[in-house]
């Protein structure tokens, strides 16, 4: 056996970091301070109390328009597309049909029957199309009705004519002079149009303006542009569904750039997702602080590309999600010691409410990952448990912040926040009290020394190698031979070998895809299911008759 030092260079580097990422999965072990990190509430139970709570939520809407009618006209436009999208969710994670009617009355309702946004909708920024692009996905996960899966792609395409490419580069140059690799795969607007005359470079202000990220401008200089991290996110996720459920090579390519985008400007060193403050020239753009919604969609959409064959691993940063997920859940802004999210703000609890949507996503597709699904359960249990013990309020079903104490009045937005988390743990699995522990599993310990072991092991067998090959050399040096003899006339590669072939479903461009340098991605993608053909997963279908599935794509 030749090994070269070279070689045993990399052996080593690879051993090293394979013990670097056990050490990662051993510090996800729950915090002992955190309250309450496992749920005793049994399913038929958690359905129930979801249920009643939307209840109560679609009691509130303006009968005439299915919105909320608020102070902040617009907030309230956006959680009662948020409602929507939980009604759905419902229906999917309890294997029923509740909300329905509703729901295609919300969707009846807009764009003059059409349901796509033409009026009078058709003003509404970016992100209010992306977020009803996720609520009209939900309800093609939930009833598989094709005209929901239309409206989704059409959402989609709302946010595509705002995304950067090699195609359509020179027009957003135009506006902010910078180099190719910035822009490409973000999704951009501009705030011109939006904008007083008392607003001076990088001030922070508040506007009852429709525009990006929850009624405040926190990332305009002078007129240039703005990257919102929120778009950029429910963009990624959005294309990471569709690809999915369509096959369509176009989604996964905006998918894979988002992806790349997202790591490469808008992924802190704090392994968290901010919005970039963008400058004249685009030049050194500064963190806002970030948010929780953020960081949740990036975990969501890297755990939907990892679920989709044939992702190329250039574009899938996996090995960020352990990492994104412990600073999600131990951000000190956001959350207390006792591990319960305290976002008191009306622009804030939503999103914190989608981070744990989106914990939820990342628990049920990534099974494998026996530690990280476990440390976010428990997470998700610590939230669920001050949604029903310090939020509730008793005699009703109003829910107020997490943190307490709870509100005799309703707000949806402490409402819709509150019912994300009771759909998320739905189909967590029942744990009695006696189990209730905050320790390590062992599954953790014995993957941490396995990990050690097999790291030392690697490193001795290379060195023990190497040593005998520089041994050998000393005494047994020939001059080399310019002819090799075969030993036999077939090659050991097909020798006893037959081809195995298994049916594989192949991603499809129907439209003109935005990739940017990357190889067009259709070539290489397969999926592992003929179930999926037609554009439904497998843990999609659940007949009426079944319990409720333990999984659901989309939260």
């Amino acid at each position: 056996m030749h090994i070269s030092l070279r070689q045993v260079f990399i052996l080593c580097l690879v051993s090293w970091q394979f013990g670097i990422g056990i050490g990662l999965a051993q510090s996800l072990s729950p915090s002992p301070k955190w309250a309450k990190p496992t749920i005793t509430t049994k399913q038929q139970d958690r359905i129930q109390i979801a249920k009643s709570a939307l209840d109560l939520a679609y009691s509130r809407l303006d009968p005439w328009r299915l919105t909320y009618s608020r102070g902040e006209e617009i907030s309230g436009i956006w959680t009662s597309v948020n409602l929507h999208t939980e009604l759905s969710i419902f229906d999917h994670v309890a294997n029923q049909t509740s909300f329905k009617n509703q729901v295609n009355k919300y969707f009846e309702m807009r764009g003059e029957g059409s349901g796509n946004l033409s009026t009078p909708d058709s003003d509404f920024e970016l992100t209010y199309y992306l977020w009803y692009g996720y609520a009209a996905f939900s309800a093609y996960d939930a009833y598989k009705d094709p005209s929901f899966l239309t409206l989704a792609e059409g959402a989609w395409s709302r946010g595509n004519n705002q995304t950067v490419t090699d195609e359509n580069l020179s027009l957003w140059q135009s506006v902010c002079n910078t180099e190719s690799p910035r822009l490409i795969g973000g999704v951009y607007f501009t705030l011109k149009e939006y904008l007083f005359d008392d607003v001076f470079c990088g001030a922070y202000k508040w506007y009852p303006l429709r525009i990006s990220l929850f009624l405040v401008c926190v990332y305009q200089f002078c007129n240039k542009l703005g990257a919102s991290t929120v778009n950029e996110s429910k963009y990624f996720r959005l294309s990471a569904l569709l690809a999915e459920a369509t096959s369509n090579a176009t989604y996964l390519d905006a998918a894979a750039k988002s992806a790349n985008f997202i790591l490469n400007n808008l992924f802190s060193t704090q392994n968290v997702v901010q919005t970039i403050d963008v400058k004249e020239g685009c030049a050194s753009p500064r963190f806002d602080p970030p948010i929780t919604e953020h960081t949740g969609l990036w975990i969501e959409g890297l755990s939907i590309l990892a679920s989709i064959p044939g992702t190329p691993s250039t574009v899938q940063p996996l090995d960020k999600i352990p990492q994104a997920v412990e600073a999600a859940t131990q951000w000190s802004g956001w959350q207390d010691e006792d591990g319960i999210l305290n976002n008191h703000q009306q622009a804030t609890i939503i999103a914190q409410g989608n981070m744990i949507r989106s914990l939820g996503v990342a628990y049920r597709r990534l099974p494998s990952s026996v530690d990280l699904q476990s440390y976010i359960q428990s997470y998700i249990s610590v939230q669920y448990n001050a949604v029903l013990e310090r939020a509730r309020n008793p005699n009703t079903d109003i829910y107020g912040f997490w943190t307490g104490p709870p509100s005799s009045s309703f707000e949806s937005d402490n409402q819709t926040s509150a019912v994300a988390v009771m759909l998320t743990v739905i189909s967590l699995p029942e744990i009695s009290s006696d189990d209730d522990s905050t320790t390590p599993s062992i599954a953790v310990i014995v993957g941490g020394v396995v990990g050690g072991v097999v790291f030392l092991a690697l490193v001795v067998a290379a060195l023990v190698c190497f040593h005998r090959r520089r041994k050998a050399g000393i005494g047994a040096i020939s001059p080399p031979s310019p002819y090799r003899l075969s030993k036999g006339g077939t090659s050991m590669h097909t020798r006893g070998h037959p081809t195995v072939t298994s049916p594989s479903r192949t991603f499809t461009s129907t439209t003109t895809s935005t990739s940017g340098s990357l190889e067009p991605i259709s070539r290489r993608l397969h999926v592992k299911s003929a179930a999926t053909t037609s554009g439904i997963s497998e843990d999609q279908e659940h007949p009426e008759d079944a319990d409720p599935p333990a999984y659901s794509d989309v939260t």
